[in-house]
């Protein structure tokens, strides 16, 4: 059996002989959250009408409920994060600036 390369580690590996004909990635925990995230983006793009509904369905609980100011009042610590968080972001936005720039 040959081996085959990593669709997103690029490094060799040696596939299960059964499914060799469709393995796409190696065993290393990284690539497998890649192709994880890879095969859930698909499959949210295949069915947004699934997506729009629920999250409607959450948003009318938590309004129902009231459970965002629960929250927000039961967990101060989250809070601040938050409201750090959103500050920057203001900045962010009134400077021009959309994205985390890389370095």
């Amino acid at each position: 059996m040959a081996k085959k390369r990593c669709l997103f580690c690029r490094g060799w590996f040696l596939p299960y002989a059964p499914q060799a004909e469709r393995a796409l990635i190696c065993g290393k925990i990284k690539c497998k959250q890649k192709l994880k995230r890879m095969l859930d983006r698909a499959w949210r793009r295949r069915n947004p009408q699934w997506c729009r509904e629920w999250q409607a369905w959450k948003r009318a609980w938590a309004a129902r409920r009231r459970y965002y100011p629960w929250y927000r009042q039961t967990h101060p610590a989250y809070v601040a994060r938050d409201n750090k968080r959103r500050a920057r972001a203001l900045r962010r936005q009134r400077w021009g600036c959309s994205a985390r720039q890389e370095r």
